[in-house]
């Protein structure tokens, strides 16, 4: 959103159409020239996109106030073994990037809730239905608020990369070049995005 704020901010005539998705979904509309750019942090496979890194990102477990974790700085990767889990959908980077991180690992858990959305992750978190392991930049306003709970895991990386992506020869208009340009500037540390 404050990419897109910024953007249009600069040129109030700029047209934009925001599609919040998987990797795999955002993939196929980017080979159908459904989307100009996409912004993703799985796998691309398809050779006909060009796939450029544009920032990393450290996940955290995110519970709520009522969850043993809460107050706890950090926890060890095997203290999740048997937690009950709210999830991404199926194709979701973030999501295959946790679950091959946990069965490399041997933790035993349960995939309780499988939401397409962040707000149903954080609805379902907050009732304590279970836990998530995503980027606390989703859930700042909650964690700034009490609401929730974040904490590290001691040992295991849990960063993921966020991809620049886009057929191979993109003719690139003058706002799309401003949009990565502002992309580029908010990664170098110049935007709490």
């Amino acid at each position: 959103a404050p990419i897109i704020e910024q953007l249009k901010g600069e040129n109030p005539d700029i047209k934009c159409h925001v599609t919040v998705a998987s990797t795999s979904i955002i993939e196929e509309a980017l080979l159908k020239s459904e989307l100009d750019i996409g912004f993703v942090e799985g796998d691309i496979i398809s050779p006909a996109l060009i796939v450029k890194p544009i920032m990393t990102d450290e996940l955290s477990v995110i519970c709520s106030t009522d969850h043993p974790f809460h107050l706890k700085n950090s926890i060890k990767l095997e203290e999740l073994n048997g937690q009950s889990f709210v999830f991404r959908e199926e194709g979701s980077g973030t999501r295959a990037k946790v679950e091959d991180i946990l069965k490399a690992n041997q933790i035993k858990y349960s995939a309780q809730w499988s939401c397409s959305s962040f707000g149903a992750i954080k609805e379902a978190v907050l009732h304590n239905l279970g836990i998530t392991i995503i980027s606390p930049r989703v859930v700042r306003h909650e964690l700034a608020t009490g609401n929730l709970w974040a904490c590290r895991i001691e040992d295991a990386s849990f960063k993921r990369t966020f991809d620049l992506v886009y057929r191979q020869n993109k003719f690139f208009t003058g706002s799309l070049k401003r949009l990565v340009e502002i992309i580029h500037f908010l990664k170098s540390g110049n935007s709490n995005l």
